[in-house]
C-alpha cells in the first residue's frame, strides 16, 4: 500500500498546489477588477465567468476538458495531452498536461473567491479611512494595494480555508477525468483483502 501512495502523491500534490494557486490568482484578480469597476464590461465579464464557474460541476468540466485535450492531442498538439508526466522528466510537458486539470479544479473555487473578494473590497471602499486617503491625494493604486486589499483579504482568508477543505473532496473526479495516476484514481480502486 505504501508503494501505491508513494506513486500517487506527486500527481495529487501537483493537482492540489497548482489548482489552488490558479483559483486564488483568478479569484482575487476577477474580484478586484469587478469591485473597482462596478457596472463596466470587465465587471460583467468577471461576473459571467464567476457564475459559469459556480454553475458547472467539477466532474463535468473535467470531462469536457479531457475531451478537449484528447482532440488537441489528435490534432498533433503535444502539449495538452491527457496523463501525467513528472516535473523531473519534462517541465514543459508537466505544465502542459496539468493546465486543464488545474482549470477543472479551480473553476468553482475561483468563483467563490471572486465573490468574496468583490464583496470585501466594495465594503472597504466605503470606509472613512479610504475616503481620507483619497482626500490626502494618495494615488488610487496605492490606496487599493496598501489599504483596501489588506483589509478586504482578512474575511476572505477565513472563508478560503473552509472552501479549500471542501474542495479537496472534488479531487478524485478531477484526477480520474484527467487520466493522471493520482490519489483520486486510487480512491476508486479497492485493494483485494490480504494485499
Amino acid at each position: 500500500m505504501d508503494t501505491i501512495v508513494r506513486n500517487a502523491l506527486p500527481p495529487t500534490l501537483s493537482l492540489m498546489v497548482g489548482g489552488t494557486v490558479l483559483w486564488l490568482t483568478a479569484g482575487v484578480v476577477a474580484g478586484t477588477v469587478s469591485a473597482l469597476r462596478p457596472g463596466s464590461a470587465a465587471d460583467r465579464i468577471a461576473t459571467g465567468g464567476v457564475l459559469t464557474g459556480l454553475a458547472v460541476p467539477t466532474f463535468l468540466l473535467a470531462l469536457l476538458l479531457l475531451w478537449l485535450s484528447s482532440r488537441l492531442g489528435e490534432a498533433g498538439n503535444l502539449w495538452f495531452q491527457p496523463g501525467y508526466v513528472p516535473f523531473s522528466h519534462s517541465p514543459g510537458q508537466w505544465l502542459g498536461r496539468m493546465i486543464l486539470p488545474w482549470i477543472a479544479v479551480a473553476a468553482g473555487q475561483a468563483g467563490v473567491t471572486a465573490r468574496l473578494t468583490r464583496a470585501g473590497i466594495l465594503e472597504v471602499l466605503g470606509e472613512d479611512y479610504v475616503r481620507t486617503a483619497r482626500g490626502k491625494g494618495l494615488a488610487e493604486r496605492r490606496i487599493v494595494w496598501f489599504h483596501v486589499l489588506r483589509a478586504a483579504i482578512l474575511p476572505w482568508c477565513r472563508a478560503s480555508a473552509s472552501v479549500s477543505r471542501r474542495s479537496w473532496g472534488r479531487r478524485p473526479s478531477s484526477t480520474r477525468c484527467s487520466r493522471s495516476a493520482g490519489s483520486g484514481r486510487r480512491s476508486w480502486w479497492r485493494p483485494k483483502p490480504g494485499t
